[in-house]
């Protein structure tokens, strides 16, 4: 229905708030949560307050290295799957970064968060590029992008606002939330855009070519 759709010079409005929304998670994690640097500093009895940043540049240490992993297993394995597994990957570390009480452990959970979270922000990407080519590819990945870049003016504002009447915890509740809900319409409405015989064998070398690459 999707190519069809292409064809026709339609926009489908539901795939390209899908993929958007599977990148807009990665966005609300890490900008939301700039507000409540301070606040998780002090409850986690940070002395030396410079070292907050480490909860921003940990999150994006942890989206280079998952692509390197994510993106030659739905290569292998399909899209949907290795989507799912990111996802639960990012539910563990959000529950370990609410119940830490100790910084180290909340670096590590960010970490985390951005490992799982490179399999939506990745393969969301290649689920437009499996399902369009050539310029209507283009337009699609334009209003996907657009929607995104959206996200990280308002993320910091929606932070503070949760902080204000509740707690820097609330910041990683919601993003749970959200992220469950954009699951859900992923698996009801979006089918499988790599088929069995477009799928390519797992190999050592696309691992390596891809560690070099991020180096």
């Amino acid at each position: 229905m999707l190519k069809q759709q292409s064809e026709n010079g339609s926009v489908n409005i539901e795939f390209i708030a899908l993929m958007a929304s599977l990148m807009a998670i990665v966005a609300l994690s890490i900008d939301a949560l700039l507000p409540a640097l301070p606040d998780i500093g002090q409850t986690l009895g940070v002395v030396d307050v410079s070292k907050n940043q480490l909860l921003v540049t940990m999150i994006f240490l942890g989206l280079g290295f998952g692509q390197l992993i994510f993106g030659p297993l739905s290569d292998s394995y399909g899209r949907k799957p290795i989507i799912y597994t990111g996802f639960i990957l990012f539910v563990i570390a959000s529950i370990l970064c609410v119940t830490t009480k100790q910084f180290e452990l909340m670096i590590l959970g960010r970490v985390l968060q951005g490992v799982g979270l490179s399999a939506p922000r990745t393969i969301s990407i290649a689920m437009v590029r499996d399902t369009y080519s050539g310029d209507y590819m283009a337009k699609v990945m334009s209003f996907v992008v657009m929607i995104f870049i959206l996200v990280p003016l308002v993320a910091p504002t929606f932070g503070q606002f949760l902080i204000t009447f509740y707690d820097w915890q609330s910041i990683f509740y919601f993003n749970l939330l959200f992220g469950v809900a954009v699951m859900i319409w992923f698996y009801k409405r979006q089918p499988e855009t790599l088929t069995k015989p477009s799928r390519i064998s797992l190999s050592r070398k696309q691992l390596v070519n891809g560690t070099v690459t991020f180096f």
